[in-house]
């Protein structure tokens, strides 16, 4: 479940991070440049993107985090991994969203930047837990300036 008080998995959170860096390592295997990766995700998804950020040890580009929050983070800093601390983040939140609630965004973009992480926080003030086209297009924004060409 998803609520205050509610124990995180965070076996299962560390083993979603475990499937992002063999994806990663896949991806490299075939001559993908890490570098030219951006992981993403939406609610539950970027949870696990925000996750994948603080533990992998291969730099990337970027993450998008939409709609989601930073879990597990009693085990911040001292479980944040040095070698993404300069990748850029972009992390969006609706404040009407009904299912995660937007402190929850704000306050985990806020913990990583004082973690000194390089986070850019959008809020779309009557988006409940969904996507739009201008969020869409934030998101293409944030590609085109991480990703090389």
């Amino acid at each position: 479940g998803l609520g205050e008080g509610i124990p995180e998995d965070k076996e299962g959170f560390i083993e979603c991070v475990g499937i992002v860096n063999k994806i990663i390592q896949e991806e490299k295997a075939a001559g993908i440049d890490p570098s030219s990766i951006v992981v993403g995700g939406f609610s539950q998804g970027g949870a696990v993107a925000l996750t994948s950020l603080a533990r992998l040890e291969e730099k990337i580009a970027g993450i998008v985090a939409l709609s989601t929050w930073l879990p597990l983070r009693e085990s911040y800093p001292e479980e944040l991994s040095e070698s993404n601390k300069e990748t850029p983040i972009l992390m969006c939140h609706g404040g009407a969203d009904q299912v995660v609630p937007f402190s929850w965004g704000k306050q985990s973009a806020e913990l990583l930047s004082d973690m000194g992480r390089k986070v850019e926080f959008k809020d779309f003030p009557y988006m409940q837990h969904s996507a739009d086209m201008e969020e869409m297009k934030l998101v293409q924004g944030f590609l085109r300036r991480v990703l090389p060409e």
